[in-house]
């Protein structure tokens, strides 16, 4: 549990503006359940800054106002034991309560902000509750009862029906009524799952789109887009939300790639339902994934207990290629981006027409496949062929991430001079690094100072091209670091995270 201590001026009672204001500052980006005390006198303890990561650097406007004789509060986070009871009985934790003299809850933005029993508890023990009162709660978590609410208020809608359809009569009536095209929508949940658009009354009927006279060679393409969806339900557990790694899924997935109905493209929506077969699943021990893991790591690292032999591993040289006759390599990106700057580089980017290619490589190749355990020596004795051959790659991505971490902790070595060697054996291609935000490439927020140097050196050693991201996509963390980057002298690549 987090607490804090601070000051508020104004009132001698808190009211509902006093109490935004501290939520605000304090939780900008949580989903923890907040408790809010108010004191009448000036607090005992100093001023100490929350150090969760979620909330580093939130408060320091508040500390400034601080003035003697000043209203004072508190701030309690729930723990997780607390958490998961509240959610499980929808009653907020007493002893907490009691212990602290909490005034005020805010729910967050998690389970809790979501259940209007845990609203009307709060209410009923005669504490503050931050947020919707119960009916408005409970009436916008059902689709019907929201729809209704807007109606009695005057507000306008889309038209629609009353309540959830319940025959083929009465959704012919409402589409005869309305017109065509209609959306049929799933009354509760579904994250938009359940949603099909009707554009015609034939397809309401389940005719097939030959029978219309839709047959692919009358479509026209008009661009392309791919979409991919990972989420991690396990089929075991009714799709519940699962954790751990993807191949949890694998034994399904196959009973689904193997079923003829599937295969034959003759499935629609209630193929899962009406198959249960498919979770019959024959669980696998993965005996190839598992002895690939043990020979990279055993390749890498070493074997991790005493040899049966007094042989040691054979000495390999993995042969490099040869380099073309040629002293100097051809030029590339890196010259139009050396000579013009950023926004040249960026407009001639944009203006090739042809596919570019990032090599990944140095990075994120073996960041994957081997724990980024590949050493310096090794990547710089194939620089010089790299040079001479990959010149007309966008980029290559070598630094940054995981390698920053790995170089010093694991193989013992500068990535600093990695990087400044690595630029003197590859001129031409422009560099590529990610970093993560305010965190740099570590795995903490840093004072804003330390990450706008560490950018300002890293251009220095040879880095171009800064591919910034915020694995919880919090846009001041990612602000910062494009700002750091850009004002290094760097090319900005702004990422979204979907994982």
């Amino acid at each position: 549990m987090f607490r804090e201590s601070e000051n508020v001026e104004n009132e001698s009672k808190l009211n509902k503006s006093e109490v935004v204001s501290i939520i605000s500052i304090l939780i900008t980006a949580t989903n923890e359940a907040l408790y809010v005390r108010l004191n009448s006198g000036p607090s005992q303890r100093p001023y100490r800054r929350i150090t969760s990561e979620k909330h580093v650097n939130r408060s320091d406007n508040v500390n400034k106002t601080a003035q003697k004789g000043a209203k004072h509060y508190e701030t309690f986070f729930m723990t997780n034991g607390d958490k998961k009871r509240a959610i499980g009985s929808s009653q907020p934790p007493n002893g907490l309560q009691k212990e602290n003299g909490v005034d005020a809850i805010h729910p967050g933005y998690g389970f809790l902000s979501e259940r209007s029993d845990f609203a009307q508890a709060v209410i009923d023990a005669g504490i503050r509750f931050i947020g919707p009162s119960p009916y408005v709660v409970q009436a916008m978590g059902d689709k019907v009862a929201a729809r209704n609410a807007a109606i009695e208020s005057g507000v306008p809608i889309v038209p629609g029906t009353p309540g959830p359809v319940t025959t083929t009569e009465e959704a012919e009536a409402f589409c005869l009524k309305h017109g065509l095209p209609v959306i049929f929508k799933a009354a509760y949940g579904g994250g938009g799952r359940g949603m099909r658009v009707v554009r015609k009354k034939e397809i309401a009927e389940g005719m097939t789109l030959p029978e219309l006279h839709l047959t692919q060679d009358r479509i026209t393409k008009h661009g392309f887009a791919i979409q991919c969806r990972v989420t991690t339900e396990d089929p075991a557990k009714n799709f519940q939300p699962d954790t751990g790694r993807i191949e949890t899924n694998i034994p399904f997935l196959l009973n689904v790639l193997e079923d003829q109905k599937f295969i034959s493209g003759s499935v629609d929506t209630y193929f899962i339902d009406e198959n249960p077969q498919l979770f019959s699943l024959q669980l696998t021990q993965n005996r190839a994934q598992k002895l690939l893991n043990y020979l990279g790591n055993v390749l890498v690292n070493g074997a991790s207990t005493p040899l049966a032999t007094p042989l040691k591993p054979a000495d390999i040289r993995p042969p490099i290629p040869a380099l073309p006759a040629m002293p100097e390599p051809p030029k590339g990106f890196r010259q139009i981006l050396k000579a013009s700057g950023p926004e040249a580089f960026a407009k001639a980017v944009r203006e090739r027409k042809e596919l570019l290619l990032m090599d990944t490589t140095f990075r994120d190749a073996h960041q994957s496949l081997l724990a980024t355990r590949v050493r310096s020596k090794d990547l710089l004795n194939i620089s010089p062929y790299v040079s001479h051959t990959f010149s007309n790659l966008y980029s290559l991505e070598n630094w940054g991430g995981a390698t920053f971490d790995v170089a010093l902790r694991f193989l013992h070595e500068c990535p600093w001079e990695r990087l400044e060697e690595m630029r003197r054996l590859i001129p031409n291609i422009p560099f590529q690094m990610l970093l993560r935000g305010a965190n740099a490439v570590g795995y903490t927020n840093y004072p804003d100072n330390v990450v706008y140097k560490f950018c300002e050196q890293a251009v220095e050693s040879g880095m171009d091209i800064f591919r910034v991201f915020d694995s919880l996509n919090y846009l001041p963390n990612l602000v910062l670091g494009m700002e750091a980057a850009g004002k290094a002298g760097g090319v900005v690549e702004a990422a979204i995270s979907y994982t």
